[in-house]
């Protein structure tokens, strides 16, 4: 299969041939590539490495980078990942409008029936880290003995090809942690078949997490809740709007509204699932974004103010102080 990586604001297209299945022919495949250069204008440094053990893909990025690197990416046939995002987030949009965001210290498990969007690795102070385990479907069946359903409604849609989400930006607990520092810098250097079982056995115990972490969730929502399934769906739909619309924000009934359900199950849920406010949610979002655009460095501070929703710069710049400890134009000159 083939992945093909168009840059934006540059010349630069990549393609990536990925064997079928991740297929290969000796036990672990190891490559090791280091930047050093301009990426979207971008003084870009670091390292991409990239692991393949059968049915496994594991890309380790470690990158230097001031202001985000955005790029189009296409792949005719289906992608299953956990990415795990250690300095910096990651945001992927779909030609269709449908979106995946991954923030800082937070990871997604999804499945999508091809690649078709625009890629943009957003840097934390300067830097962008992640992990990035591609599986293929038959590892996953015969990791579940061949039985998705056990992964409920996405072991569902993978079966039917239909785009989905297991969970997104769940926190990298300490254990996550712990297992991808042994990926990312094994204590014992291992070769052949010994580093294949080792490479898989830590890719198995990361599944495991990841999927018990789920259920945790899903449990701790249900517990005492007054949310159907139906409900926590319109909930999901509730933050895409916030999201799409955070140059003009709904007010919560015209949001209630708009996701199908009625104001009091749409403060109650969101806290739920999301463990904050509708309010506190959309603030974060827009402080989020707007350092993102002045690390870009592409668009003036009263530009930042109005596109993210605010009508007065010095009310943005409070807030964005509020939020960060400095000023928006301290970030700028230092930047």
């Amino acid at each position: 299969m083939k992945r093909e990586y168009y840059y934006k604001d540059s010349d630069l297209h990549l393609i990536e041939n990925i064997p079928e299945n991740y297929a290969i022919k000796d036990h672990v495949e190891d490559s090791l590539t280091e930047y050093d250069g301009k990426t979207n204008g971008n003084d870009t440094s670091g390292i991409f490495r990239n692991l393949k053990i059968d049915g496994i893909s594991i890309d380790i990025i470690d990158k230097r980078h001031k202001s985000p690197i955005k790029m189009d990416v296409k792949q005719d046939t289906e992608h299953l990942e956990i990415c795990f995002e250690l300095e910096g987030h990651k945001h992927y949009a779909t030609k269709d409008g449908n979106y995946l965001n991954t923030l800082n210290g937070r990871y997604s498990f999804f499945y999508f029936k091809n690649l078709d969007g625009e890629l943009t690795f957003y840097p934390e102070e300067g830097k962008h880290k992640c992990v990035e385990i591609e599986l293929s479907i038959p590892f996953l069946k015969r990791l579940l003995n061949n039985d998705l359903s056990i992964l409920g409604d996405f072991g569902e849609k993978i079966q039917k090809r239909e785009n989905a989400v297991f969970i997104n930006n769940a926190t990298i607990s300490l254990q996550m942690r712990y297992i991808l520092k042994q990926i990312i810098d094994p204590p014992q250097k291992l070769s052949g078949v010994l580093r294949k079982v080792s490479t898989e056995s830590h890719i198995i115990d990361l599944i495991l997490l990841v999927v018990l972490q789920a259920k945790e969730r899903s449990q701790k929502i249900a517990k005492n809740s007054i949310l159907s399934q139906d409900d926590i769906n319109k909930i999901y739909k509730a933050r895409e709007i916030i999201i799409e619309k955070i140059d003009a924000p709904c007010s919560l009934l015209e949001l209630a509204r708009l996701s199908g359900i009625n104001d009091f199950k749409l403060k109650k849920g969101f806290k739920e699932i999301f463990g904050t406010t509708v309010f506190k949610y959309l603030f974060d979002e827009r402080m989020e974004r707007s350092k993102s655009l002045i690390l870009e460095g592409k668009l003036t501070i009263s530009e930042i103010t109005f596109m993210i929703g605010y009508k007065n710069p010095a009310h943005f710049s409070a807030a964005f102080k509020r939020k960060f400890g400095y000023l928006p134009s301290d970030l700028r000159r230092i930047s």
